[in-house]
C-alpha cells in the first residue's frame, strides 16, 4: 500500500496552500548550511532540519514530498504497532489511507502532521509501557514540530499520569460542547494570558476569520465529533473485550474527549479545524480498536466501517482532490 501510494504522489498536483511554502523554503535550503537555516526561517527547529537534510539529496519538490510522506507513515505504523496485533494492523492502515485528514496533514498542513503523529506515537508508547523515555520524547519531538502540540501533550499527560476516568471527561466535554453550540466559549478570552499566544492572535483577525467562511464554532464540526464519540461510547459499553483490552479502548476514547474538548473550548477562533484534528486523528483507531478485539468476532460490522472508509476513501480521496 505504501509503495502504491509513493508511485503516484509524484503525478498529484499538491503544491497548493501551504506546501507552496514548505517547497519554496526547502529549495532555497539546498544553498545554506545548517546553522544558516535559523537565521532565515522561523519555523520550528526538527521540521527545519528534516527539510534541511532532504534538501542534500535534491531540490525536486517531489523528492521532498515523497521522503516526507514516506516518514509520516513510517510513525503512524510504528505507532499503531504497539496498539494492535500483527492480523490488525492492515485494517488500521486501510481506515488511515482511507481517511482524508490523514492526507491533508501530510500535503497541506504538513508541520502539524508530523507533531500529531509524534503524539499518536507517544500514546502507542504509553499503551505499551508508561512513563517510558520513548514516550516524552515523542512528546517532545511533536512540539519541535508544531508548538500548538505543547497544549495537547500537556493534555495528554494529565489524562494519562492522573488516569483520569471517563465519566467526568464526558461532563466536561458536555460543558464545552453547550459552550461551543451557544458561542459562549469566547469567555476564554477575557483571560489576559491567552493573548499572549501568536496563534491565538492571529485567528481572531477578523480578515482571518473571513476567509475561514465569516464564522467560526461550526455546528458541522461539533456534529461530527460528536457523531464519533457516540460510536465510540456505544462500542465501549456494548462490544465484549478483554479487560486489558477495555482498559487500553478507554485510554484511547479518554484521550479523543480531552483532545477534542481543547477544540471546542477554542472553536471560536479561525481554522479551528486544525485543533480539532487532534482528536480527529484518533478515529479510525477509535472506530477500530474495539472490532478487531471483541471475544467474539464481528466480521460483518468489521467490513462494514471497511466499507464505509472505503467508500470515504473514494470521495475525498487526494487523488481527485490534487488531480
Amino acid at each position: 500500500m505504501l509503495l502504491t501510494m509513493v508511485a503516484y504522489i509524484p503525478s498529484l498536483n499538491v503544491y497548493v496552500s501551504d506546501m507552496i511554502r514548505y517547497v519554496d523554503t526547502y529549495q532555497q535550503m539546498n544553498n545554506l548550511g545548517l546553522f544558516q537555516i535559523f537565521q532565515y526561517f522561523s519555523w520550528e527547529p526538527l521540521f527545519l532540519i528534516m527539510q534541511w537534510t532532504i534538501s542534500r539529496f535534491s531540490t525536486n519538490p517531489s523528492t521532498f514530498v515523497v521522503i516526507s510522506f514516506i516518514l509520516y507513515f513510517m510513525i503512524m505504523y510504528i505507532s499503531i504497532n504497539r496498539i494492535f496485533l500483527q492480523w490488525q494492523r492492515m485494517y488500521v492502515v486501510f481506515l488511515f489511507l482511507s481517511y482524508p485528514f490523514f492526507y491533508d496533514y501530510i500535503f497541506n498542513g504538513m508541520r502539524q502532521g508530523f507533531a500529531m503523529m509524534f503524539i499518536l506515537l507517544a500514546i502507542g508508547f504509553w499503551i505499551e509501557k508508561p512513563h517510558t523515555i520513548k514516550f516524552y520524547l515523542s512528546i517532545i519531538t511533536a512540539a519541535l514540530f508544531h508548538t500548538t502540540s505543547i497544549i495537547f501533550s500537556a493534555v495528554l499527560l494529565f489524562v494519562l499520569v492522573f488516569n483520569i476516568r471517563l465519566k467526568p471527561l464526558l461532563i466536561i466535554w458536555s460543558i464545552i460542547a453547550f459552550l461551543y453550540f451557544t458561542g459562549l466559549n469566547n469567555l476564554i478570552s477575557r483571560f489576559s494570558f491567552i493573548h499572549n499566544f501568536e496563534y491565538y492572535n492571529t485567528y481572531t483577525n477578523s480578515n482571518i476569520i473571513e476567509g475561514f467562511g465569516g464564522s467560526t464554532n461550526k455546528i458541522t464540526f461539533l456534529l461530527f465529533s460528536f457523531f464519533f464519540l457516540v460510536i465510540s461510547i456505544y462500542f465501549y459499553n456494548k462490544l465484549d473485550m478483554e479487560d486489558i483490552n477495555k482498559k487500553i479502548y478507554s485510554h484511547i476514547l479518554k484521550i479523543y474527549l480531552a483532545f477534542n474538548s481543547v477544540f471546542l473550548l477554542f472553536g471560536f477562533i479561525a481554522f479551528s479545524n486544525r485543533l480539532s484534528a487532534y482528536s480527529w486523528h484518533l478515529i479510525p483507531i477509535l472506530v477500530v480498536y474495539p472490532l478487531v478485539h471483541k471475544k467474539s468476532s464481528s466480521p460483518f460490522i468489521l467490513f462494514l466501517v471497511v466499507f464505509s472508509f472505503f467508500v470515504l476513501g473514494i470521495i475525498s480521496s487526494p487523488f481527485f482532490k490534487y488531480r
